[in-house]
């Protein structure tokens, strides 16, 4: 990200969340394969585990330049209101259907991008470690087999997990 002067961790992750929400629109809207609805799936909840990360990222830049941010506070806060969207998106599904889950995950992907919109960006000062001339994510798994290794094995245990998460939740339903 810090080779591209356009990308902070905020506009990274809205790009993260605008591309998520279209594809997890996509699903619940349009009628699409099996093998279609699983590949994307598995990009959508890819990409929306990647926004805890940018979400830390931008905290800890705050903290960098001598914000106060109480992490303890804001986790409860966004257990809490997991909690309350939890019990009304299951009122909601009672009452009418499960076809508007598109619908409430965009409206609150879009919430969440307005207010990361707001947010001020952050710049913070490279350390002399950071500085140096890094290789690519590329160019590390292209040098690094153990690492590669690793991260083919993660990716495939992430996929793995979504297949048996989805499937259970089909078999229990």
């Amino acid at each position: 990200i810090q080779k591209i002067r356009f990308l902070t961790p905020k506009r990274m992750m809205v790009i993260l969340m605008i591309i998520s929400n279209v594809l997890y629109f996509t699903m619940g809207t349009f009628a699409i394969p099996t093998a279609g609805l699983i590949v994307l799936f598995i990009l959508t909840n890819s990409l929306y585990s990647c926004g805890m990360s940018f979400t830390t990222t931008i905290g800890m830049d705050y903290i960098n330049q001598g914000h106060k941010l109480n992490f303890l506070f804001a986790r409860g806060m966004g257990s809490f209101s997991y909690a309350i969207c939890a019990f009304f998106m299951g009122q909601f599904i009672e009452r009418y259907h499960a076809g508007i889950l598109p619908y409430a995950f965009a409206v609150s992907q879009i919430l969440v991008c307005v207010v990361l919109l707001f947010m001020k960006d952050t710049h913070v000062k490279n350390s002399v470690r950071e500085e140096e001339e890094s290789s690519g994510f590329l160019m590390i798994l292209k040098e690094n087999p153990v690492i590669r290794m690793f991260a083919l094995a993660f990716t495939l245990s992430f996929m793995a997990n979504t297949i048996v998460t989805t499937y259970m939740v089909n078999v229990v339903y």
